[in-house]
């Protein structure tokens, strides 16, 4: 029954996905050995000792320490919902630094006042220097004068 509604999840989550993440999504259901819709550490270990690895101290611990990052209600296993939050915020991730790589012109690591007045009038929207300032003394959280990733990212949502 569990594993019922695990495949309805799956199904309502893949049309947001991309096709290598429903690949992977795929991949993560094999190591549902009970079937019961979620992921232990100990299924992804046993599946893959049964596959033939051998997997070292520190393997086995690091699957202990995936599943917890990934395992956002803390029940011990990771949902198919909890799998593919995990590669939404990923896909997020990916996406943000790419548009602060488009923002950091000169690639410092920073963003200007003078490298948002050119990315955004790219991207058509044009800013006047009062607008500029105040996205500046919003964004620059720890007030260098400069936006850095973090901030950039947190400013997104």
């Amino acid at each position: 029954m569990e594993y019922a509604m695990a495949q309805e999840q799956k199904n309502k989550g893949a049309s947001r996905l991309t096709k290598d993440e429903e690949d992977d999504l795929k991949q993560f259901l094999l190591h549902d050995m009970d079937r019961n819709g979620t992921v232990t550490a100990q299924e992804i270990i046993d599946f893959m000792e049964a596959r033939g690895q051998q997997l070292s101290d520190e393997e086995k611990k690091e699957r202990r320490d995936w599943v917890k990052l990934i395992d956002t209600n803390e029940d011990g296993a990771v949902s198919v919902e909890e799998f593919i939050a995990m590669m939404e915020r990923s896909r997020m991730m990916d996406s943000t630094l790419e548009l602060f790589k488009f923002f950091d012109k000169d690639g410092s690591g920073f963003l200007t006042k003078e490298e948002i007045r050119q990315a955004m009038k790219e991207l058509g929207s044009e800013q006047s220097d009062g607008e500029l300032d105040v996205m500046m003394k919003e964004y620059d959280t720890d007030g260098d004068g400069k936006i850095n990733y973090e901030e950039f990212a947190k400013s997104l949502g």
